[in-house]
């Protein structure tokens, strides 16, 4: 995982706070990892889940793209942003 977003808590208990990662650090793996078969239908139900244009939902993404595989994620995220909401 790169960086810590803030997602919703999942578990609190006193002293502790377990949070999962937000949709966009969630999405920005699926695409960093890009394995068609494993990642594109959880990689379109997290699009979905998130608003925005695709503008502004990759600029959320960005920051937790693994380095070295941004290229390929832009790739990817463009080609589920057409198969999901068609050419923008």
């Amino acid at each position: 995982m790169v960086g810590v977003s803030q997602g919703p808590v999942i578990f609190s208990a006193p002293g502790i706070v377990v949070r999962r990662p937000s949709l966009a650090q969630l999405l920005a793996m699926k695409l960093s990892a890009w394995r068609d078969d494993v990642d594109i239908d959880d990689a379109r139900r997290l699009l979905q889940e998130m608003k925005g244009t695709q503008d502004e939902i990759w600029m959320a993404v960005m920051p937790y793209l693994v380095p070295g595989y941004k290229l390929k994620a832009k790739h990817a995220f463009l080609d589920l942003w057409e198969t999901t909401y068609g050419e923008d």
